[in-house]
């Protein structure tokens, strides 16, 4: 039964009352928390700089209780929308309640902010008032520090200064007066030694040298009586001299250092002869890299002058220590780079001993002393009579069994083995160095090692495989014919190459990368460059091109990630990349590499790119209408701003000058040149050839004008007169660097064959008015008369020649300059000369006085 109205109404009121009762007590409360947490925030103030760590504790409880209040806050949330469902008056009583509140919140809110900036703010300040007692601090203790430093380094040189006069007291007096002074000498000597043992730089080295203590040292091993110097003294010359700069090398050298130690090398005590013939070979060494592996040392007649080789060669057959006798041999080696061993018994001796070294496994300092054995042979090697001696202690068909040998066995027949094929490639790998020898090469293919290394390369365990393997096969590639490698390529390398790839050592791996390049390299040259590379299939065979991408994503080092990106670049000449990765990987690498320091690097760059840009989708992939027009608006940029803002302006030119000659060179594409026209570039290269100084002006600039040139395309030439090319081309005529002088002189002479090949011979020349009228003749005449530089010359005159095609040169002093001149080229070496100056003598000989001329020896000029 329903309520009566009354009831209900009360029963609402009461309801409502009790609900404002409610959140008037809440509303109290929150004011009770609030005035709580403003009395809290106050006491923080207040402890704030007695205790930070308390302020922190109680600004996390403060974030507690906010959190509280927010919770609460979302509770009363609820509740208002649980009973905004019931019923409308209330929420809106509600909501009018809310909004007091929401009120209250904020002001709430504010003073909180408020009370963080300020604790904010009085953090900071602590902080700062920190951080500024710290620096200073620190600028105390870097005070302190630098006259430490200061003091030490007085003290040291006071130090110095007083050894160096200790060791230049002369020995006299009594004998306990002599004996007190070597006893004091050895002493300055050992602190010396224990000073500079293990120096990693020579400063304190240099100012030893400059304290006169070396001069001084060197004074006492040349005149002192040899059983007075003990090792103490030998001992400091060695530690000195290890690990010294170029710098501090020269200075000792001019100090005249080998009278002294070649002294010592008689010395009785085994050790002080050791010392003296290491610092030897520190100085020998140091030396040997001022000047080229082929070239003699540059102090052979320093150490002759002293009987050195002899008393080396002496000290080697003296019954002393291996070390001395290993250093002794190895310094021969240095003293007779590139130079004949005249003694047949120190040749013989010193080949053999230091052939030994190569597996030498006696010695802690192993890989040391190989390492130098190498260098020394090496060095011997640069002279043929030496070079012979070394081939008559090899046996190409002993290294070929040694290398058959199967590692088996207890370990230390495997070890034995290992190192005996170690020791054969060594000593082949010294021997291929930095020399070629087309007969060794010969030699080498016909034993069958090439073979063996190859089928070790395929079958044995990758980590059983060491750099020397990987290396001697590196060095047989190198220097070898296109015959021989073209023999080494009949060997199937490729499946033991690109097995190698995936080997741990990335020196291994680089070595085989080069390798490869240095077989398709070779193997490009049996086909057209227009034609796919000969070796792709067989490559494919082994899962060539994926192994190459792995090694190259691996980035194990610029030297096979830059040799990887160009082996692609080779295998897919004339054959599009269809993956697309791979193709935007290799070809935004190779286009970086333009722009490599190294030229070598460069140059096989651009041969890449010019390979796969023989396919149309690799070339528009590689040089797009887009990238024409960044081109474009490259070159108009004016070289501006700062040193270095000019000089990255420049470096960028180059950059896209350099990758149109690798697209255009070679490439019989009038399209494409059309479309370089069109975007702008010839008329900005016009421009910079006009316009900029001559000096700012290098070769990729004048490169790509070349390369738009040749081959020889009408349409274009027509072009390019159009845009008035020829006055901007004869003022690089006066660039101070042959190349630049060189390119220009052929681009117009190009301009003027393309004219001369489409229009009838006898006629005259249809670019002769415009080359005439920038005074293009006279400036080639002088060109002809002044340079230095044969072919420079000899397309001077091609061009002369054919500029007066059917016309007479009236200039009789040109004419008999000229004419006789291009007679003489049609003997000439050069194949392309030979048809372009006869060709020439065609175009002269349309004319009856030129035609006088050039048969007043009774030339005939043939078709």
């Amino acid at each position: 039964m329903d309520s009566n109205p009354e009831e209900q109404t009360g029963r609402n009121l009461f309801s409502e009352v009790g609900f404002s009762q409610t959140v008037t007590v809440q509303i109290n409360t929150l004011r009770t928390e609030n005035e709580e947490l403003r009395r809290e925030k106050i006491e923080v103030e207040l402890r704030f700089n007695k205790q930070i760590s308390i302020l922190e504790a109680n600004y996390r409880q403060e974030k507690e209780l906010r959190e509280i209040f927010e919770n609460k806050f979302k509770l009363l949330e609820e509740i208002e929308n649980k009973e905004k469902k019931e019923k409308m008056e209330l929420i809106i009583h509600l909501k009018k309640k809310s909004e007091t509140i929401n009120v209250l919140t904020e002001k709430m809110n504010e003073i909180e902010l408020q009370l963080t900036q300020k604790e904010n703010e009085r953090i900071d300040a602590v902080l700062n008032l920190k951080y500024e007692h710290e620096e200073k601090q620190e600028i105390v203790e870097q005070g302190k520090n630098d006259e430490e430093n200061y003091r030490k380094e007085i003290q040291e040189k006071r130090l110095l200064k007083q050894i160096g006069e200790d060791l230049k007291k002369e020995l006299e007096g009594t004998d306990e007066q002599k004996k007190e002074l070597i006893e004091n000498q050895e002493n300055d000597c050992e602190l010396l030694s224990r000073t500079f043992v293990e120096q990693e730089d020579d400063v304190g080295t240099i100012q030893v040298i400059k304290s006169g203590i070396i001069e001084n040292l060197l004074f006492i091993i040349s005149n002192r009586n040899i059983n007075l110097i003990t090792r103490k003294y030998s001992k400091t010359f060695i530690d000195l001299t290890n690990n010294s700069s170029d710098e501090a090398m020269l200075i000792i050298y001019n100090l005249k250092p080998y009278p002294g130690l070649i002294r010592l090398l008689e010395h009785q005590d085994d050790y002080v002869a050791s010392d003296s013939i290491s610092t030897i070979y520190n100085i020998l060494d140091a030396f040997a890299k001022t000047t080229s592996d082929t070239e003699p040392h540059p102090h052979y007649e320093s150490i002759q002058q002293f009987d050195g080789v002899n008393k080396i060669f002496a000290l080697f057959h003296k019954n002393g220590s291996k070390y001395s006798r290993d250093n002794s041999a190895i310094c021969i080696g240095y003293i007779f780079r590139a130079r004949e061993i005249t003694d047949p018994n120190i040749k013989h001796e010193i080949i053999n001993y230091i052939k030994c070294l190569l597996s030498d496994s006696d010695d802690d300092d192993n890989d040391w002393v190989q390492k130098r054995a190498q260098t020394a042979l090496r060095y011997l090697a640069q002279n043929d009579s030496n070079r012979s001696g070394i081939l008559n202690v090899i046996d190409l068909k002993n290294i070929n069994q040694d290398l058959k040998q199967q590692i088996e066995g207890t370990k230390q027949q495997q070890k034995s083995i290992l190192q005996q094929q170690e020791s054969d490639l060594l000593l082949l790998s010294t021997l291929l160095q930095k020399k070629y020898d087309n007969e060794l090469h010969q030699r080498i293919i016909s034993s069958e090692i090439v073979e063996n290394l190859l089928f070790i390369f395929s079958n044995r365990d990758l980590k059983s495989i060491t750099r020397t393997h990987s290396q001697t096969f590196f060095n047989i590639t190198k220097k070898s014919t296109d015959e021989v490698k073209l023999l080494i390529y009949n060997s199937k390398p490729y499946p033991g190459l690109f097995r190698l790839l995936e080997h741990q050592d990335y020196l291994v791996a680089s070595d085989a990368i080069i390798s490869i390049f240095n077989i398709l390299i070779s193997g490009s040259k049996m086909t057209q460059y227009t034609e796919p590379h000969p070796h792709y299939e067989s490559i494919q065979q082994c899962d060539g091109v994926n192994k190459i991408i792995s090694l190259f994503q691996k980035n194990l080092s610029k030297y096979s990630r830059d040799r990887c990106a160009i082996c692609i670049g080779f295998i897919f000449r004339a054959r599009e990349i269809t993956n697309l990765f791979m193709k935007q990987e290799i070809f935004t690498y190779l286009k970086i590499l333009l722009s490599d320091s190294d030229d070598w690097i460069k140059e096989r760059a651009k041969d890449s790119l010019e390979y796969l840009a023989q396919n149309d989708k690799n070339r528009s992939e590689i040089l797009n209408e887009n990238e024409l027009k960044k081109i474009g608006y490259d070159l108009r940029q004016s070289i501006d701003g700062t040193e270095e803002e000019k000089k990255e302006i420049i470096k960028k030119q180059e950059f896209n000058c350099i990758l149109l000659y690798s697209v255009l060179y070679r490439r019989e594409d009038y399209q494409l040149r059309r479309d370089v026209i069109d975007a702008g570039i010839v008329d900005a290269l016009i421009h910079i050839y006009t316009s900029r100084d001559l000096n700012n002006i290098s070769k990729p600039y004048i490169e790509v004008f070349f390369v738009l040139t040749h081959p020889y395309c009408f349409p274009v030439s027509q072009l390019l007169i159009e845009k008035k090319s020829f006055p901007s081309l004869l003022r690089l005529l006066d660039h101070q660097d042959d190349i630049v002088v060189g390119s220009a002189i052929v681009s117009i002479n190009n301009i003027l064959c393309a004219g001369a090949i489409e229009t009838e011979l006898v006629s005259n020349h249809p670019y002769q008015k415009e080359l005439a009228s920038a005074g293009g003749i006279e400036k080639i005449f002088s060109l002809f008369k002044q340079t230095t530089n044969q072919f420079t010359q000899k397309i001077s005159s091609i061009s002369l020649g054919i500029i007066f095609r059917a016309q007479e040169i009236k200039d009789s002093s040109m004419r008999m300059e000229i004419i006789p001149y291009l007679k003489t080229l049609i003997d000439c070496v050069q194949e392309d000369v030979r048809k372009l100056a006869k060709y020439a003598l065609q175009c002269l000989e349309q004319n009856q006085v030129n035609k006088a001329v050039i048969e007043s020896n009774s030339l005939v000029i043939t078709e």
